[in-house]
């Protein structure tokens, strides 16, 4: 892949939606080879070019300024309402099942696959904990996310982002996995000693 092209894939690369920012050394230097190449142009029309690359490129930072904000608001918005209703249900779930398995299944002592509850209320106790350490650490992304938006040239990385939200996806999905699996072993003690 030559340069030229290589230039034209970076300048056309879209990443997740965000918009795409063409450094100020690509606008100098189109400006340059465009005058090379036309040898017929003059100085004023080449610093109109310039100075319409350099607007372009203000503009598309403004744009990613804005997205940032606006991911910052959405992510937000998301985290606050997954996490409430996860500790809702896991908190909900770990309540009821200690406040009535005494009255659903007796007597406690002798009953079989105690393991099952144990391991049922340590995964609901688990998954909240699991999503309060998500929550310290969405809200310290959301801040590296927002310092990297105000300064485009030196420490946007859309890639950095994406890590970081992967990294997110995948504790969140792990809570919602310990929630599942911690009510499921409940249920099936439940089963097995009140009602088979």
């Amino acid at each position: 892949m030559d340069d030229q092209t290589k230039k034209h894939a970076k300048r056309e690369r879209q990443y997740n939606g965000q918009p795409t920012v063409v450094p100020k050394e690509e606008i100098s230097l189109t400006v340059k080879e465009s005058c090379e190449e036309k040898q017929g142009e003059n100085h004023d029309k080449a610093q109109r070019k310039y100075e319409e690359g350099l607007r372009k490129y203000e503009q598309q930072c403004a744009e990613i300024k804005a997205f940032g904000l606006e991911l910052k608001v959405l992510f937000q918005k998301s985290q606050d309402n997954f996490e409430k209703q996860l500790s809702y249900i896991s908190a909900g779930a770990l309540a009821l099942s200690i406040g009535f398995i005494k009255d659903i299944v007796q007597p406690i002592k002798d009953s079989s696959s105690k393991w099952m509850l144990l391991l049922g209320w340590g995964l609901l106790i688990f998954t909240l904990l699991l999503n309060l350490v998500s929550h310290i650490i969405a809200g310290k992304n959301a801040r590296k996310g927002a310092k990297e938006t105000e300064d485009i040239d030196k420490t946007y990385d859309p890639d950095r982002i994406d890590k970081r939200a992967s990294q997110m996806d995948m504790i969140n999905w792990t809570t919602v996995g310990t929630l599942a699996c911690g009510i499921v072993l409940i249920v099936l003690y439940i089963t097995f000693n009140a009602i088979l």
